[in-house]
Protein backbone atom coordinates (compact mmCIF):
# COMPACT_ATOMS: atom_id res chain seq x y z
CA UNK A 1 0.00 0.00 0.00
CA UNK A 2 1.28 3.51 -1.07
CA UNK A 3 1.47 5.83 2.34
CA UNK A 4 1.61 9.72 1.53
CA UNK A 5 3.76 11.17 4.11
CA UNK A 6 2.42 14.43 4.53
CA UNK A 7 3.42 16.65 7.08
CA UNK A 8 0.89 19.93 7.18
CA UNK A 9 2.53 21.43 10.28
CA UNK A 10 5.60 22.05 7.82
CA UNK A 11 3.21 23.17 5.24
CA UNK A 12 3.42 26.85 6.12
CA UNK A 13 0.56 27.72 3.43
CA UNK A 14 -1.41 25.15 4.92
CA UNK A 15 -1.26 25.97 8.19
CA UNK A 16 -2.31 29.87 7.59
CA UNK A 17 -5.14 28.88 5.46
CA UNK A 18 -6.58 26.06 8.46
CA UNK A 19 -5.82 29.11 10.52
CA UNK A 20 -7.83 31.32 8.25
CA UNK A 21 -10.78 29.00 7.61
CA UNK A 22 -10.81 28.27 11.72
CA UNK A 23 -11.20 31.69 12.24
CA UNK A 24 -14.21 32.53 9.67
CA UNK A 25 -15.88 29.89 10.92
CA UNK A 26 -15.58 30.41 14.44
CA UNK A 27 -17.55 33.04 17.23
CA UNK A 28 -15.20 36.11 16.91
CA UNK A 29 -16.33 37.12 13.50
CA UNK A 30 -19.93 36.86 14.01
CA UNK A 31 -19.31 39.87 16.05
CA UNK A 32 -17.63 41.52 13.82
CA UNK A 33 -20.74 40.69 11.44
CA UNK A 34 -23.03 41.72 13.72
CA UNK A 35 -21.05 44.96 14.26
CA UNK A 36 -20.94 45.45 10.38
CA UNK A 37 -24.92 44.69 9.95
CA UNK A 38 -25.94 46.49 12.61
CA UNK A 39 -24.22 49.54 11.24
CA UNK A 40 -26.04 49.12 7.25
CA UNK A 41 -29.26 48.54 9.46
CA UNK A 42 -28.87 52.24 11.20
CA UNK A 43 -27.99 53.94 7.99
CA UNK A 44 -31.12 52.54 6.33
CA UNK A 45 -33.08 53.41 9.35
CA UNK A 46 -31.66 57.05 9.32
CA UNK A 47 -32.14 57.57 5.86
CA UNK A 48 -36.29 56.29 6.61
CA UNK A 49 -36.11 59.47 9.34
CA UNK A 50 -34.64 61.87 6.54
CA UNK A 51 -37.41 60.53 4.04
CA UNK A 52 -40.14 61.48 6.37
CA UNK A 53 -38.50 65.19 8.07
CA UNK A 54 -40.53 67.25 5.59
CA UNK A 55 -40.22 70.87 5.17
CA UNK A 56 -42.86 73.21 7.26
CA UNK A 57 -45.46 74.39 4.74
CA UNK A 58 -47.01 76.68 7.86
CA UNK A 59 -47.19 80.51 7.33
CA UNK A 60 -46.00 82.64 10.38
CA UNK A 61 -48.37 82.41 13.13
CA UNK A 62 -48.70 84.51 16.85
CA UNK A 63 -49.60 83.55 20.22
CA UNK A 64 -50.41 86.29 22.57
CA UNK A 65 -50.31 86.35 26.29
CA UNK A 66 -47.20 85.66 28.51
CA UNK A 67 -44.84 83.43 28.09
CA UNK A 68 -46.97 79.54 29.12
CA UNK A 69 -46.19 76.11 29.34
CA UNK A 70 -47.55 73.38 26.88
CA UNK A 71 -47.25 70.20 28.16
CA UNK A 72 -48.56 67.22 25.67
CA UNK A 73 -48.23 63.40 27.69
CA UNK A 74 -48.86 61.23 24.61
CA UNK A 75 -49.81 57.88 26.06
CA UNK A 76 -50.22 53.94 24.38
CA UNK A 77 -52.12 51.08 23.89
CA UNK A 78 -54.05 52.51 27.15
CA UNK A 79 -58.39 52.25 26.41
CA UNK A 80 -60.59 54.94 27.41
CA UNK A 81 -62.88 52.38 29.06
CA UNK A 82 -60.05 50.85 31.60
CA UNK A 83 -59.28 54.66 33.35
CA UNK A 84 -61.32 54.87 36.22
CA UNK A 85 -61.64 59.04 35.58
CA UNK A 86 -64.38 57.40 32.31
CA UNK A 87 -66.50 55.03 34.69
CA UNK A 88 -64.02 51.89 35.38
CA UNK A 89 -64.53 50.46 38.64
CA UNK A 90 -60.83 50.33 40.11
CA UNK A 91 -59.57 53.88 41.23
CA UNK A 92 -56.44 53.53 38.23
CA UNK A 93 -56.58 57.91 37.52
CA UNK A 94 -55.35 59.10 41.08
CA UNK A 95 -54.30 62.31 39.37
CA UNK A 96 -56.70 63.18 36.96
CA UNK A 97 -59.41 62.16 39.61
CA UNK A 98 -57.97 64.96 42.27
CA UNK A 99 -57.29 67.85 39.87
CA UNK A 100 -59.28 70.00 37.82
CA UNK A 101 -59.19 68.95 34.24
CA UNK A 102 -61.84 68.83 31.57
CA UNK A 103 -62.26 65.80 30.08
CA UNK A 104 -63.14 65.01 25.70
CA UNK A 105 -65.63 62.26 25.71
CA UNK A 106 -66.43 61.05 22.30
CA UNK A 107 -62.86 61.48 20.50
CA UNK A 108 -61.52 58.92 18.25
CA UNK A 109 -58.24 58.00 17.95
CA UNK A 110 -56.46 58.82 13.76
CA UNK A 111 -56.11 55.41 13.65
CA UNK A 112 -55.90 51.56 15.53
CA UNK A 113 -52.10 51.70 16.12
CA UNK A 114 -49.24 53.86 16.76
CA UNK A 115 -48.93 55.60 13.33
CA UNK A 116 -51.33 55.39 11.89
CA UNK A 117 -53.62 57.29 15.14
CA UNK A 118 -50.59 59.81 15.76
CA UNK A 119 -49.31 61.11 12.48
CA UNK A 120 -52.63 61.99 11.66
CA UNK A 121 -53.44 63.61 14.86
CA UNK A 122 -50.08 65.47 15.37
CA UNK A 123 -50.76 67.18 11.62
CA UNK A 124 -53.06 68.34 9.69
CA UNK A 125 -53.93 65.15 7.42
CA UNK A 126 -55.47 64.44 4.08
CA UNK A 127 -57.78 63.92 5.00
CA UNK A 128 -59.66 62.71 1.17
CA UNK A 129 -57.04 59.62 1.46
CA UNK A 130 -56.84 59.64 5.16
CA UNK A 131 -52.71 59.92 5.05
CA UNK A 132 -50.44 62.59 7.33
CA UNK A 133 -49.27 65.58 6.10
CA UNK A 134 -45.34 65.83 7.57
CA UNK A 135 -45.15 69.23 6.69
CA UNK A 136 -48.34 70.55 8.40
CA UNK A 137 -47.10 69.25 11.79
CA UNK A 138 -47.93 70.39 15.40
CA UNK A 139 -44.17 70.76 16.36
CA UNK A 140 -43.81 73.13 12.99
CA UNK A 141 -46.63 74.89 13.93
CA UNK A 142 -45.74 75.93 17.56
CA UNK A 143 -42.06 76.97 16.33
CA UNK A 144 -44.45 79.21 13.83
CA UNK A 145 -45.67 80.83 16.71
CA UNK A 146 -41.86 81.52 18.97
CA UNK A 147 -42.82 78.43 21.15
CA UNK A 148 -39.92 76.25 21.70
CA UNK A 149 -40.62 72.79 20.99
CA UNK A 150 -39.15 69.52 23.69
CA UNK A 151 -39.60 66.11 22.24
CA UNK A 152 -38.79 63.78 25.08
CA UNK A 153 -39.71 60.05 24.38
CA UNK A 154 -39.42 56.55 25.75
CA UNK A 155 -40.55 55.02 22.75
CA UNK A 156 -38.39 53.64 20.06
CA UNK A 157 -36.58 56.17 17.89
CA UNK A 158 -36.10 54.19 14.29
CA UNK A 159 -37.79 50.74 13.13
CA UNK A 160 -40.79 49.84 11.29
CA UNK A 161 -43.53 51.22 14.05
CA UNK A 162 -41.18 53.90 15.25
CA UNK A 163 -39.54 55.95 12.34
CA UNK A 164 -42.42 58.26 10.99
CA UNK A 165 -43.50 59.64 14.41
CA UNK A 166 -39.45 60.22 15.20
CA UNK A 167 -39.65 61.95 12.12
CA UNK A 168 -42.25 64.53 13.84
CA UNK A 169 -40.59 64.77 17.17
CA UNK A 170 -36.84 65.48 15.29
CA UNK A 171 -38.24 68.70 14.00
CA UNK A 172 -38.58 69.86 17.77
CA UNK A 173 -35.68 72.70 19.02
CA UNK A 174 -34.82 69.96 21.68
CA UNK A 175 -34.79 65.99 21.33
CA UNK A 176 -34.55 63.58 23.97
CA UNK A 177 -34.83 59.77 22.47
CA UNK A 178 -33.81 57.30 25.58
CA UNK A 179 -34.73 54.15 22.90
CA UNK A 180 -32.48 55.10 19.73
CA UNK A 181 -33.37 51.77 18.45
CA UNK A 182 -36.89 49.93 18.01
CA UNK A 183 -39.40 50.22 20.79
CA UNK A 184 -38.76 46.86 21.71
CA UNK A 185 -34.59 47.28 22.09
CA UNK A 186 -35.32 48.34 25.59
CA UNK A 187 -37.85 48.28 28.34
CA UNK A 188 -37.25 51.29 29.60
CA UNK A 189 -39.79 53.25 31.89
CA UNK A 190 -41.39 56.61 31.56
CA UNK A 191 -40.04 57.33 34.88
CA UNK A 192 -36.56 58.05 33.15
CA UNK A 193 -38.68 61.05 31.13
CA UNK A 194 -38.90 62.97 34.30
CA UNK A 195 -35.02 63.47 34.51
CA UNK A 196 -34.81 65.33 31.00
CA UNK A 197 -38.52 67.09 31.79
CA UNK A 198 -37.38 69.02 34.92
CA UNK A 199 -34.33 69.76 32.63
CA UNK A 200 -36.73 71.17 29.85
CA UNK A 201 -38.47 73.04 32.85
CA UNK A 202 -35.57 74.78 34.14
CA UNK A 203 -34.67 75.72 30.79
CA UNK A 204 -33.63 79.79 31.23
CA UNK A 205 -35.75 81.15 28.57
CA UNK A 206 -38.34 83.94 28.46
CA UNK A 207 -40.76 82.68 25.79
CA UNK A 208 -43.42 79.62 25.73
CA UNK A 209 -42.38 76.27 25.57
CA UNK A 210 -44.21 73.10 24.09
CA UNK A 211 -43.51 70.12 25.94
CA UNK A 212 -44.08 66.56 24.47
CA UNK A 213 -43.43 63.35 27.09
CA UNK A 214 -44.15 60.26 24.48
CA UNK A 215 -44.73 57.60 26.72
CA UNK A 216 -44.29 53.98 26.14
CA UNK A 217 -47.81 53.86 28.50
CA UNK A 218 -49.15 50.52 28.64
CA UNK A 219 -47.73 49.22 25.56
CA UNK A 220 -47.97 45.19 25.73
CA UNK A 221 -46.15 43.43 27.47
CA UNK A 222 -47.96 45.45 30.37
CA UNK A 223 -46.33 43.41 33.15
CA UNK A 224 -42.88 44.61 31.92
CA UNK A 225 -43.97 48.51 31.85
CA UNK A 226 -44.67 47.97 36.19
CA UNK A 227 -41.56 46.35 37.03
CA UNK A 228 -40.44 49.52 39.21
CA UNK A 229 -43.91 50.70 39.61
CA UNK A 230 -44.79 50.33 43.72
CA UNK A 231 -48.15 50.10 44.20
CA UNK A 232 -49.54 47.76 41.45
CA UNK A 233 -52.57 45.87 41.63
CA UNK A 234 -52.60 42.27 42.68
CA UNK A 235 -55.13 39.28 41.96
CA UNK A 236 -55.20 35.64 43.58
CA UNK A 237 -56.67 34.42 40.07
CA UNK A 238 -53.63 33.97 37.35
CA UNK A 239 -56.12 34.23 34.80
CA UNK A 240 -56.63 38.04 35.69
CA UNK A 241 -52.92 38.59 36.05
CA UNK A 242 -51.79 40.47 32.61
CA UNK A 243 -55.37 42.82 33.27
CA UNK A 244 -54.08 43.63 36.95
CA UNK A 245 -50.94 44.48 35.01
CA UNK A 246 -52.74 46.80 32.52
CA UNK A 247 -54.97 48.51 34.79
CA UNK A 248 -51.73 49.25 37.11
CA UNK A 249 -49.73 50.14 33.97
CA UNK A 250 -52.23 53.37 33.07
CA UNK A 251 -51.94 53.86 37.17
CA UNK A 252 -48.17 54.35 36.92
CA UNK A 253 -48.92 56.86 33.62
Amino acid sequence: AFKAKIKPWKNKTYVLLSCAFLVIALEPTLFVRKVYSAVEVTKEKLAELDKYSSKSSWQKSYRTGVPTDYILIIGESARKDYFHSYGYPIENTPFLDNNFTVKVDGMKAGGTYTIGSLTNMLTVPDKNNWRPRYDRTLIDLAKTAGIKTYWISSQGMVGKYDTPVSAIGKKADVTVFLNKGEYSAKNISDYALLKSFRAALKDPIRQSRLIVLHTIGSHPDACNRIIDFKDPYRVKDKNYEYLACYVSSIKKT
